[in-house]
């Protein structure tokens, strides 16, 4: 995202959230003032009780500054023990002081994630940090850590420029004016070095606060992986992005109630950003663009033809179904009746009369019937044909031969079969 595209989603989460930071924000700068305030009273009672308020005549201690000239006179005697309390009441509550300021930020930091992630927050959140879950020291050990590695950066470049400068006084290879070019682009590439490795640990503790099993070697690698390629920004949004903002913040100390929370949620888009999270920013989420969209019209559920509605209501809009087209059942063609063709059957020849052929009795000849003629296939049934079309017409039936006539297959099978029907019964056993 752009630096504007931060800015604008950190200004859209942060609407209706502002009462919530603002309450945090003054309950924990008014612990950290209560606490430093006593630091400061345990120290002016250890310096009033030691007798230096006295002065060495007794006459007090005179103070001269510009602008200044104010006499502290403290008639009181020195009391060793009043003076020891003093200093352990400064002691403690200056260690207090340190961790509130400590764990009150890693508060408002998770606060600020928390309302970023869109998830569950309020104002306990700032007491965060005193939980076990949040390894404070985790936090603190990685702040050292950035600090070590920024002076050890820093030391390196001061070798190197302190090496320059010892070239120059102590070698003839070239004059003056080249080392002071070579001694300046030395500084401008040292500082760009610094300036990439600070930046690039902006967001270790960050890291740490929003997964808190995260270790110290992990934080710093995943803080360069958020900022690789954001670096860029992030020098603009620290030193120019908010400057005005910043300038209003200073004519009217007030506005830093909205200010502040306003910038720390750009930083923390940013991480969100580069962390691939920024999906979960309340902003960012369908359901937020939805919110403004007005909800479409129920459509209604299509009713029943057989209720009855009247004829002026207005029908309700729904999307025409398709429904398949009625296909006219098919008609079967009228089968000619098959009628039997006469087969011609030769006369038999006259047998000879003076020698008849005796029929042997052992073996019958077995008489085969004939294979039956198929009946005519009857009509086919008439289908009921839809309403629409028109009926089909049923052919008729072939004409059957008059009741009486002899039919041409009668002619044909007393043809064929004379000699068996025309021979007296009883003439053989087994013939039929």
């Amino acid at each position: 995202m752009k630096v504007r595209e931060i800015k604008a989603l950190a200004r859209e989460t942060l609407i209706g959230r502002y009462g919530t930071l603002i309450i945090a924000g003054i309950l924990s700068a008014l612990l950290i003032l209560l606490s430093a305030a006593i630091a400061l009273a345990g120290l002016a009672a250890a310096v009033n009780w030691s007798g230096i308020l006295a002065g060495p005549d007794g006459q007090g201690v005179r103070i001269t500054a510009p602008g200044i000239d104010a006499t502290i006179n403290s008639p009181v005697q020195a009391s060793v023990p009043l003076m020891a309390a003093g200093v352990m009441v400064f002691t403690l509550f200056l260690i207090l002081t340190v961790i509130l300021v400590i764990w009150l930020g890693i508060g408002k930091r998770k606060l600020m994630l928390n309302i970023c992630r869109g998830d569950k927050y309020g104002i306990g959140d700032i007491f965060y940090g005193f939980s076990a879950e949040a390894h404070p020291f985790r936090v603190i050990l990685t702040s050292i850590a950035r600090f070590l590695i920024h002076n050890l950066v820093g030391l390196i470049a001061l070798g190197i420029l302190a090496g320059i400068q010892y070239a120059s006084a102590h070698s003839a290879a070239a004059t003056p004016q080249q080392f002071r070019i070579i001694l300046y682009v030395a500084l401008a590439v040292l500082i760009l070095i610094q300036l990439n490795v600070d930046l690039g640990f902006a967001f270790a503790e960050l890291s740490i606060i929003d997964r808190p099993e995260t270790r110290i070697g992990a934080a710093l690698g995943h803080s360069r992986a958020v900022t690789k390629g954001r670096k860029i920004k992030l020098i603009w949004m620290m030193t120019f992005s908010f400057i005005f903002w910043i300038l209003l913040m200073s004519i009217c100390r007030f506005t830093a109630l909205w200010i502040v929370p306003y910038i720390r949620a750009a930083f923390t888009v940013l991480y969100l950003d580069g962390d691939g999270s920024a999906w979960q920013i309340p902003a960012n989420r369908p359901s937020y663009q939805a919110a403004a969209v007005t909800a479409p019209e129920p459509v209604p559920a299509p009713q029943p033809e057989s209720a009855a509605q009247p004829e002026n209501a207005p029908q309700p809009e729904s999307e025409p179904t398709l429904q398949p087209e009625p296909v006219p059942a098919p008609q079967p063609e009228p089968e000619p009746t098959p009628q039997p063709e006469p087969v011609p059957v030769s006369e038999p020849e006259p047998a000879a009369a003076a020698e008849p052929v005796p029929v042997p009795a052992a073996e019958p000849v077995p008489v085969t019937a004939p294979d039956p003629v198929p009946a005519p296939v009857p009509a086919a049934e008439e289908i009921p044909a839809p309403a629409a079309a028109a009926p089909a017409a049923v052919p008729e039936p072939a004409p059957a031969a008059p009741l009486g006539e002899e039919s041409a297959f009668d002619k044909w099978f007393k043809d064929a079969y004379k000699e068996v029907l025309e021979k007296p019964a009883g003439a053989g056993t087994d013939q039929t």
